[in-house]
């Protein structure tokens, strides 16, 4: 994306610029490989963590603490913090999330010293450098296959040990995988894994489409295969759902922009009408269908366990293969049937008095969601399973607000990028991933409840608001 004959590109203040007689601008090589070790550190601490490697984790954690930290008063010494909307948004995000800690919980090292403030510090540090720093390409391929290569990893453990769980006896381990209540199990509860297995299937098909080397592709295809199938093991609705949404908007705009209906419609008004209506019924198409591919892996699944159990004589796992099954779409159990219970009880405790109202309870809170389920049981939930809700409930009305905006100034770029004619198929599709992990707020408290597993949701948004026009 960035070459020209007998130049380097580097960034400076006003985009990228060309050095004469192709060298380097002084300390551009430094910052470039320290920008990608911070991605790559990000991710590779998803990693540690499930490790347990409690002081390996902390060390590496605080590491990326103080360096996101020195960035970004960095960055704003130098302006560009304020100067730039979606980084003051964010910015402003984050001061009023360390008010809202204070308000509660009083002025002390001991507030401050937050686990979900530190890893705001993080993410926004993570944002900004994917924004602006040097060489913004090398650092996004740094970050996303680092990612595909860890969660294959994971995935592809958890997978394997699932199964094995199925063959005999043994205590469910919901990190490294279970079945349980029907759905495969990973990494703490079976809706992480699925996102998670979103966002691999996301960034294995954008590598997919920007990669030319054979043998990445290769590799990119294995773990596209992998995140849907343990997507679809997974019933996670709200992350099927997100990746058919990809998938819808991609190929709307993707017809719009490739000229084949130019060609058969031609250039009248009428015309555009037509087109736009057979693109968006292509598209919902390929959502339905995308949707109803989820699904099969469950049923490929139990059928050649089942195959196997039944030639092995092993009672027990086609027993076990009673706990998986397949939770469809319009199911009673789960989704929104649930979730407009705990949204209601969210907004009438926010409204309950002044303090919540305007400050919330804090990021660092541990308070549950009591008595959504009344008089039918007594289960709490921890987040409001709505990114919006949740920021409502932690940080009040403001917070609330300057997530809105912040939504509203990604969601005018991103619409701007994907009416781009300029723009390739895989750039295209990478503005269409940071819509769906938007989509993902909508049942779930991602992303901006901040959770490690939502890393590349901050790098991916970070690069696609920060692209500018001599990028392409």
């Amino acid at each position: 994306m960035h070459s020209a004959e007998g130049a380097d590109f580097f960034l400076t203040d006003r985009g990228y610029g060309v050095t004469n007689g192709g060298n380097m601008e002084k300390g551009y090589r430094l910052r470039q490989a320290l920008s990608v070790c911070y991605m790559v550190g990000a991710c590779v601490l998803c990693l540690i963590n499930l490790l347990n490697a409690g002081k390996l984790y902390m060390a590496m954690f605080y590491l990326l603490v103080f360096g996101s930290a020195a960035f970004l008063f960095a960055e704003f010494v130098k302006g560009k913090l304020l100067t730039q909307a979606d980084t003051a948004l964010l910015l402003l995000l984050l001061l009023w999330s360390v008010v809202s800690v204070v308000y509660n919980y009083g002025f002390s090292f001991s507030a401050l010293k937050n686990y979900q403030l530190a890893l705001g510090i993080i993410f926004v540090g993570i944002y900004t450098v994917a924004r602006n720093c040097a060489s913004r390409e090398v650092c996004l391929k740094g970050m996303v296959y680092s990612y595909i290569l860890e969660f294959t990893l994971i995935n592809t453990v958890v997978l394997c040990s699932a199964t094995a769980s199925l063959f005999h006896e043994k205590k469910a381990d919901l990190l490294w995988g279970c079945f349980r209540v029907g759905r495969l199990t990973g990494i703490g509860n079976a809706n992480t894994l699925g996102i998670c297995c979103d966002i691999l299937a996301m960034l294995a098909l954008y590598s997919f489409l920007s990669c030319k080397q054979k043998i990445l592709r290769g590799f990119f295809v294995f773990s596209f295969v992998l995140a849907i199938f343990n997507l679809g093991l997974t019933n996670c609705r709200t992350a099927i759902l997100s990746f058919a949404f990809s998938i819808g908007l991609v190929v709307f705009f993707g017809l719009l922009h490739c000229g084949l209906l130019d060609r058969a419609f031609g250039k009248c008004r009428l015309c555009s009408v037509g087109k736009i209506g057979v693109a968006m019924f292509t598209a919902i198409a390929g959502t339905v269908l995308i949707v109803a591919i989820c699904y099969i892996p469950t049923e490929l699944y139990r059928l050649v366990l089942r195959k196997f159990g039944d030639i092995t004589g092993n009672e027990y796992l086609l027993q076990s293969l009673q706990n998986v099954f397949v939770r469809s779409i319009g199911s009673e159990a789960g989704t929104l049937t649930d979730r407009t219970l705990i949204w209601r009880k969210v907004l009438k405790d926010a409204f309950r008095n002044p303090r919540l109202t305007w400050f919330g309870i804090s990021l660092g809170s541990t308070t549950e969601i009591f008595g959504v389920y009344a008089g039918k049981h007594e289960i709490n939930t921890i987040h409001a399973h709505n990114t919006f809700l949740e920021m409502l409930r932690r940080n009040g009305i403001p917070g609330l607000t300057i997530v809105v905006a912040f939504v509203g100034l990604c969601g005018l770029r991103l619409l701007s990028l994907l009416f781009d004619r300029k723009r390739t198929l895989s750039e295209t599709y990478l503005a269409a991933t940071v819509s769906a992990f938007f989509f993902i707020g909508i049942t779930e408290a991602e992303p901006f409840y901040f959770s490690l597993w939502v890393v590349p949701f901050y790098v991916c948004c970070g690069f696609v608001i920060g692209e500018r026009r001599n990028d392409v």
